[in-house]
C-alpha cells in the first residue's frame, strides 16, 4: 500500500564539486524548510554511494564534475530499478540545448542553469514537492478504491452472517468444477444440508439465537469438510457442499460425519440438540448433466430425509439411509 509523501521526512542530495555551491544551495533550501535531511557529494561516484545509502527523494546534480560527471551519474543511477522514481534536477553552467537533451534522455527530470537564482530554484523544488504530494494523495485514493472494491466483491460472494460463500458464488464456481470433473472423468458429489426444526429456534428463542445456530452449524460443516470442497449457505437454514473427486458412497459417508458433528455440537442458549437432515447425490459423468440436475437429486434426497424422520442422511443413489435411527 502506498504511504503519504511527508515533507517532514523528505531528503535531498546535492552533488557538486564546488563546496561553496553546495553550501549556497543547502542554505537556500534550508531557509524555505523544504527538506528535513540534506546530504552532499563532491562527484558522481560519491553521489552514487550516498544515494544508495540514504535513498533521497530528490537529487540536485551538477553536470561538469571530476571522477564521474553528471551524465555518468545519471546513466548509472537510473540503471537501478529502485532509483527510477527519484527526482533529479540537473545543474549546469551551460544552457546549451545539447546538454539539456542528453540529460533528459538519460533520465533527468528538470534542468537549471548555474548560478541558480534562489527564487527559481525554490520554485522548481517546491513544484516537485507539490507533485509528489498530489501523487501520494492519488495513490491513497487508489488504495482506498481497491479496498472498497475488494469489500464489494466479498459482499457479492460471501454470506455476511456465516462467512460461507453464498448461493451465487457456489453455482458459478461449481459449474467450472463440474466441467473439469467431466473432462477428466473424475467423480464429484453434492450435499444439501438443512437444519431441522429451525423455525422452533426462532419462534421459541428469538432470531438472534437462530442466527447463532446458523453460525455454529456453518462452522461445523466447514470444519468437517476438506479445504478443496466448496461450501455455501444456499438460503435460509440450508447449506450446500460440492465435493470434488468424491464418489456417491464417499459423499454419503461425509454427510454422515457432518450429521454426527452437528448432533454433538452444543450451541450456547439452545437447550436442546440441534440436528440436520442431509441429502446426497453424485455427478453422472455419462449424462453430461448440469450442476442443477445434481442439486435437484440432492434436494429430493433431502426431502426424503425430512420425511423419514430428520437427523439422517439419505443418498439419491438408491442407498436409503446411511443412518436409519430417527
Amino acid at each position: 500500500m502506498a504511504t503519504p509523501f511527508d515533507r517532514s521526512s523528505s531528503s535531498v542530495l546535492v552533488i557538486d564539486d564546488s563546496r561553496a555551491i553546495r553550501r549556497i544551495i543547502r542554505a537556500t533550501l534550508e531557509q524555505r524548510r523544504l527538506f528535513s535531511a540534506y546530504h552532499e557529494a563532491s562527484n558522481g561516484e560519491e553521489g552514487l554511494s550516498v544515494a544508495a545509502a540514504v535513498a533521497p527523494d530528490m537529487i540536485l546534480c551538477d553536470l561538469d564534475m571530476p571522477v564521474l560527471d553528471g551524465f555518468g551519474f545519471l546513466r548509472r543511477f537510473r540503471a537501478v530499478e529502485a532509483n527510477r522514481s527519484a527526482f533529479v534536477l540537473m545543474l549546469s553552467g551551460s544552457g546549451e540545448s545539447r546538454n539539456k537533451v542528453e540529460g533528459f534522455s538519460l533520465g533527468a527530470d528538470d534542468y537549471i542553469v548555474k548560478p541558480c537564482d534562489p527564487a527559481e530554484l525554490c520554485a522548481r523544488v517546491s513544484n516537485y514537492l507539490r507533485l509528489k504530494q498530489l501523487q501520494a494523495q492519488l495513490e491513497r485514493q487508489n488504495d482506498e478504491l481497491e479496498r472498497k472494491n475488494r469489500e464489494l466483491a466479498a459482499l457479492a460472494t460471501i454470506d455476511p452472517l456465516t462467512g460461507l460463500h453464498n448461493r451465487r458464488y457456489f453455482l458459478t464456481a461449481v459449474e467450472g468444477e463440474v466441467a473439469s470433473a467431466r473432462a477428466t472423468s473424475t467423480p464429484g458429489s453434492v450435499l444439501m444440508i438443512d437444519i431441522d426444526h429451525f423455525k422452533r429456534i426462532n419462534d421459541t428463542l428469538g432470531h438472534a439465537q437462530g442466527d447463532a445456530a446458523l453460525v455454529a452449524v456453518a462452522s461445523t460443516v466447514r470444519r468437517t469438510l476438506r479445504s478443496s470442497d466448496v461450501v455455501a449457505r444456499f438460503g435460509g437454514e440450508e447449506f450446500v457442499a460440492w465435493m470434488p473427486q468424491t464418489s456417491a458412497a464417499d459423499g454419503a459417508a461425509i454427510g454422515e460425519r457432518i450429521r454426527a458433528a452437528v448432533a454433538s455440537c452444543r450451541i450456547a442458549g439452545v437447550p436442546w440438540t440441534v440436528s440436520v437432515s442431509i441429502g446426497s447425490s453424485s455427478l453422472d459423468l455419462d449424462a453430461h448433466e448440469p450442476i442443477d440436475a445434481v442439486l435437484a437429486r440432492a434436494d429430493a434426497a433431502l426431502y426424503a430425509a425430512k420425511q423419514g424422520g430428520r437427523d439422517r442422511v439419505v443418498s439419491a443413489s438408491g442407498v436409503a439411509s446411511v443412518r436409519t435411527a430417527a
